[in-house]
Formats: structure tokens, sequence, C-alpha cells
């Protein structure tokens, strides 16, 4: 949940009736698909590689700096 940001259906994939009352939704239902692909791309921009290395970059130098 805290990486779509809203910007997905939640199910449990266990529950088989439930996964597809949530497929179901978004096949018939357009303006919703539509609000979710243009949220999770908007979603998707906020990452990238270049970012994810940077932090855990920064992670490791503060992490050595700390050590004795």
């Amino acid at each position: 949940r805290e990486v779509t940001g809203g910007a997905a259906l939640y199910t449990d994939f266990a529950n088989a009736g439930a996964t597809a009352d949530a497929l179901n939704r978004i096949c018939r239902d357009d303006a919703l698909a539509s609000r979710l692909r243009e949220d999770g791309l908007r979603r998707a921009a906020a990452f990238s590689f270049e970012k994810l290395a940077r932090e855990r970059l920064d992670a490791i130098l503060a992490a050595l700096e700390k050590t004795p």
C-alpha cells in the first residue's frame, strides 16, 4: 500500500471471489481504470534506480562515518 500510494485496488489473492471482483471492476469501469493508470504512472515517476542507489550509498557512507 505504501508503494502504490492509493493507485491500486487491494484484494486478498487467497480469496478468489474478491480478486475476481477487483478485476471485474477495473475491466468494466473505464473511469476507474483510467484513474488507476494515471495515478500509477504518476506514482512510478517518484521512483528511479538512481534515487535508490543514492539513498543506499548515503546510508552506507553515514554508517561508515559512525564506525570507530
